[in-house]
């Protein structure tokens, strides 16, 4: 009867494991003693593209690859099993048609009842996240055969009131005790408490002859506290006249084993548990298709319980209905059950559930077998895909709209314009592309915060959105910057759509906590016509755009190529575009150039150079945007840029370079600027990088409107302890207009009085004078443009403190900089 019941566990074991195998997709075969394939699974037909047939009979050595067969990478692995009982591997395997994939082998030896050996077991499956928990599990497997082989078996003489007597260094380790320290100790002093009773009931049945030895496993708390487990085996030693003498005890530290069963029954336990948790719903039958198990997801979506389930067809449970006809499809376990092979049904289903509801699913199913081969059952695994769907349906809205207005992002909007652009080319249509800037956002978003700026963003997106046609376009592109698409309407015509615009918004009153805002929008039109490009149009649609902002806003300008080729002004547009677009996508860089001391070397200044990436890779030059930059209120922009750059992005890593002087060009458009301080203050305070170290070159040329306050604010400046230097001294009218209106610690000379220093007297008089006059304001001076070994001459002969030039360095990136000065531990090469 025992045995009948121990089959029946066998049996559900066997179900249970071959369950989840067929859910978890792995390869299951077996090989005989020389490696030869005798049995196959379903699983792993699918894993290496083999069927039985194919495969039974062949050496598993077909799954290696030439340069594995060899090196003899089969038979190291046959004989390794043997050796070691079980083995896993991971790597390349070839499938049927050539192809490889990276596997998880586990290959056992298989003994049968008398231990004779008769083949492996192997198990392949592709790399998946339960790679970890089978490696996991493989580690200890391989440290408790490690331990069970290697450690020897502790001994103890025991008397008979329980003291040690005598032990073997095994013992010592084992228990954590030095000879002299357990000698002499009583074994209920390390016995855990809860198992000293039964250990006392077995030595008294030896005392009294009833047994002549016992083996238990008991506990031990070892001299660091730890608790172990041991199996003790215990014999009582008595004297010729019968009389108990003492006890020989030895005990087996099986505490590693003890956890490994604890692992092993949590780990059955778990793949049980695995297929009650997973969400797919999860069906077995018999192989008559009748209900051996549900998963609790397959009972919440059938609406039937495994205990009302159990052992009815499959198809009263599961019900399945094409979801178009609403003909009954053929049950997928029943085709698995005829073919004998795992079956997925191509379309989407719907499953009817107990209560008539119609549920869409995908489903699957694939058969159970024996270790003979034979079918035991069916698993057919299913999802609902509602969630899944509309999961998809949000995920996709998401993807291609604002979060914010709802409206088009830029993704969806660039892939209509590539739309509207294939069309003009094909159909010779036009059709029209706009983009509005909101002409006053950042005062909205600045003084009121982002709450009320999102909140003007949702209106004025509502108002765009209901003064077009339904077949037209409205997007938001990031900012306050949103794109109109016209489609099938020229340009002539686009004005008449978008004065309305212009007139709706600027007629709005925009309020927030009681405070009135006044908004205006500029708006720049590009035609799509026959030969437009995607990119050519957004850059006509971005400089029309900028055009109407530079003409006053709150109106509509055209983009008109003409213009574009035969005038100035307009290729001034364009680079003031492309600036404000290197700045939006980061085509900004700093080289650094030396200002080396004429005289004794006096640390490491550089000046921070400002430079423009073009979209084509190339740098571009600094006489090209920094005037366009400066002529259209650009400079502020920059300067705040170059600012964040040194003193936020890149101030732990300059700040690593001891004695590391760093000069920053601010222009007048920052100097102007009221909040420009306060920004500057900001920054400096939650910077790694010391005030010290920067230097504010203010162009001497530059219009600054208001000289005083401008001294007020580089005298705080310099309280803090940055230093302050006047640069193209002597170029302008104002020079020294500038030295009564603010103190400066530098004047650097302007590089015109430099280049012709040793040919001509009077620029050479010019720097000598310069030079006095800053030595006796107390200020340090610095020659530009030092282009070769003879101008350095001669300043040094004047005295002048610094030269910056080629003759002494030519700009390097900063990043190469930095790398290069920390490879000379912070000297200068």
């Amino acid at each position: 009867m025992a045995s009948m019941e121990m089959s029946g566990e066998e049996e559900q074991a066997l179900h249970l494991r071959l369950l989840f195998d067929a859910v978890q997709d792995h390869a299951i075969c077996m090989l005989d003693p020389a490696g030869h394939i005798v049995s196959w699974n379903a699983g792993a037909a699918r894993v290496n593209g083999y069927s039985a047939a194919e495969i039974i009979g062949k050496s598993f050595r077909v799954f290696f690859r030439p340069e594995e067969l060899e090196r003899g990478e089969p038979e190291a692995l046959l004989a390794r099993t043997l050796r070691e009982g079980r083995v896993k591997v991971e790597g390349w395997r070839r499938r049927q048609d050539g192809c490889c994939f990276w596997a998880h082998v586990v290959l056992s030896v298989i003994h049968d009842a008398g231990g004779r050996h008769i083949g492996f077991a192997k198990v392949t499956s592709d790399m998946t996240p339960l790679q970890r928990r089978e490696e996991a599990l493989r580690a200890s497997e391989a440290q408790f055969r490690s331990v069970m082989h290697h450690s020897p078996i502790g001994m103890a003489l025991i008397g008979l009131d329980g003291t040690f007597l005598r032990v073997n260094q095994a013992c010592c380790t084992l228990l954590g005790y030095p000879e002299a320290e357990l000698l002499g100790l009583n074994f209920r002093e390390i016995t855990y408490h809860p198992d000293l009773a039964a250990d006392l009931a077995h030595l008294q049945a030896l005392m009294e002859g009833r047994t002549d030895s016992y083996q238990m496993e008991k506990r031990y708390r070892r001299k660091d506290g730890e608790l172990i487990w041991g199996l003790l085996s215990v014999s009582l030693l008595r004297d010729s006249a019968g009389r108990p003498m003492h006890f020989i005890s030895q005990i087996q530290d099986i505490s590693r084993l003890k956890r490994s069963e604890a692992a092993l029954h949590e780990e059955r336990d778990r793949l049980h548990v695995t297929l009650c948790a997973i969400t797919d719903g999860v069906i077995s039958t018999d192989a008559e298709g009748r209900i051996r198990f549900m998963n609790p997801a397959a009972e919440a979506t059938t609406g039937w319980t495994l205990d009302e389930a159990r052992h009815r067809p499959v198809e009263v449970v599961f019900d399945i209905a094409d979801p178009e006809s609403g003909e009954t499809l053929l049950n997928p376990v029943r085709v698995t059950l005829a073919t004998r092979r795992p079956f997925n049904l191509k379309r989407q289903a719907v499953l009817i559930d107990r209560h008539g509801e119609r549920i869409e699913v995908r489903d699957a199913s694939a058969p159970i077998r024996g270790k003979d081969g034979a079918i035991l059952g069916a698993v057919l695994v299913f999802q609902d895909v509602r969630a899944v769907q509309s999961m998809q349906k949000e995920l996709e809205f998401s993807t291609l709209h604002d979060a914010l207005t709802g409206l088009p992002n830029r993704r969806k909007f660039e892939a209509a314009l590539a739309s509207a652009v294939d069309s003009a080319h094909v159909g010779g249509g036009e059709h029209t592309l706009c983009f509005l800037d909101l002409d006053r956002f950042k005062i909205v978003n600045d003084s009121a915060g982002h709450a009320a700026g999102d909140a003007l963003l949702r209106t004025v997106a509502q108002i765009l959105s209901r003064m077009v046609r339904p077949t037209d376009m409205v997007a938001r592109l990031g900012d306050d910057e949103f794109a109109i698409l016209l489609f099938g309407c020229p340009v002539t015509k686009a004005r008449k759509v978008l004065a309305p615009m212009i007139e709706a918004i600027a007629a709005m009153t925009f309020s927030w906590e009681e405070r009135d805002y006044r908004i205006t929008t500029s708006i720049g039109v590009a035609s799509i016509g026959a030969v437009a490009t995607s990119a050519s149009v957004m850059k006509h649609a971005d400089v029309a755009c900028y055009a109407a902002k530079l003409a006053g806003r709150n109106r509509i300008s055209v983009y008109d190529m003409e213009d574009e080729a035969g005038g100035a002004h307009h290729r001034e547009i364009i680079m003031a575009t492309e600036i404000r677009t290197a700045l939006r996508e980061g085509r900004f860089r700093l080289h650094a150039q030396r200002i080396a001391a004429i005289g004794v070397e006096r640390g490491k200044h550089y000046e921070l150079l400002l430079r423009m990436v073009g979209k084509d890779g190339v740098l571009v030059s600094p006489g090209l945007f920094i005037p366009v930059a400066e002529r259209y209120d650009l400079m502020a922009e920059l300067d705040r840029w170059v600012l964040c750059e040194v003193l936020q992005r890149r101030a732990a890593q300059l700040a690593t370079v001891p004695g590391l002087s760093l000069a920053i060009n601010i222009s007048a458009h920052s100097l102007n600027d009221p909040q420009f301080l306060a920004f500057f203050l900001d920054l400096l305070q939650q910077s790694p990088l010391r005030p010290q170290a920067l230097t504010l070159e203010i162009t001497e040329t530059a219009l600054v409107s208001n000289l005083t306050s401008a001294g007020a604010m580089l005298d705080s400046i310099r309280q803090l302890g940055c230093r302050v230097a006047l640069d193209d001294f002597g170029a302008g009218l104002s020079s020294f207009g500038y030295l009564r209106a603010f103190k400066v610690d530098t004047i650097k000379i302007d590089g015109s009085f430099i280049r012709n220093l040793p040919e001509s007297v009077i620029d050479l008089t010019i720097v000598r004078s310069i030079h006095r006059i800053a030595h006796e304001i107390g200020a340090e001076t610095v020659a530009e443009f030092v282009e070769n070994g003879l101008i350095l001459e001669r300043l040094r002969e004047i005295g002048v403190d610094f030269a910056q030039g080629h003759a002494i360095a030519i700009p390097l990136d900063l990043d190469e900089l930095v790398t290069e000065l920390k490879a000379l531990g912070g000297m200068l090469a």
